[in-house]
């Protein structure tokens, strides 16, 4: 596996399970926006397992190595670069984007948002997507 195989987008559920479209909750939690530089390939990680951006970040990088081989130091050049809270409505007709990372800022909507457009598109295609 490569780094053509990471997902754009992944939601981790507690427990380190991968988000269902048959769960019946709503899906609240912390994400991370991940760039890959070499490539300016953005990544949107979620794990409802974590209480800080930091916790987030650090289990990408574990899964990178873990699922992809791929290791998350320097030389591959995956940096968190922004970050907030996600929530998806019971319903699936809502995915929110808000709130700022205290230790890695603000994420870039202008970045986000084709991610989020594209995962919308293909889990909830009629869902609306804000940004506060």
């Amino acid at each position: 596996m490569g780094i053509e195989d990471i997902p754009l987008m992944q939601l981790i559920m507690k427990n380190g399970r991968p988000f269902e479209l048959s769960d019946d909750r709503t899906y609240a939690s912390k994400f991370v926006q991940i760039i890959h530089e070499p490539s300016a390939t953005t990544y949107i990680y979620t794990n409802a397992d974590w209480n800080s951006h930091q916790g987030v970040f650090n289990y990408f990088c574990a899964r990178l190595t873990q699922i992809h081989g791929i290791s998350a130091d320097e030389e591959n050049n995956f940096k968190a670069k922004g970050g907030g809270g996600m929530l998806i409505s019971l319903d699936g007709q809502l995915i929110l984007f808000e709130g700022v990372s205290r230790r890695f800022g603000k994420y870039n909507k202008e970045l986000v948002q084709p991610v989020a457009e594209r995962f919308r598109d293909q889990y909830f295609p009629n869902a609306k997507i804000e940004f506060k």
